[in-house]
């Protein structure tokens, strides 16, 4: 019978279609996991960076209040024996 065999082309051309849209589909979702894979490996990257900033930043500010705290004190008198003496002049040491 011409329809059965009409019927049955049908359906094995429609299931080609299908098979060729489900392989298009796998070969777009793996170019969409592989680009998700690439911004995770820029993610991780970055945030590599701004952890190494970060520590260089903290260092920095560290030593800027360390700087800061010893420009604050006053300075240390001298141990020298002529200290607060002053030369037959009259002038300070």
């Amino acid at each position: 019978s011409a329809g059965i065999a009409a019927a049955v082309e049908q359906q094995g051309a429609a299931t080609q279609e299908i098979a060729r849209s489900v392989s298009e589909a796998s070969r777009g979702t793996s170019v969409v996991a592989e680009s998700m894979t690439s911004v995770a490996d820029a993610v991780a990257q970055a945030n590599a960076a701004a952890t190494g900033l970060r520590g260089r930043t903290d260092g920095m500010r560290a030593s800027m209040e360390d700087l800061h705290q010893a420009v604050q004190r006053p300075a240390p008198r001298s141990s020298h024996p002529l200290n607060g003496r002053t030369t037959p002049a009259g002038q300070r040491w």
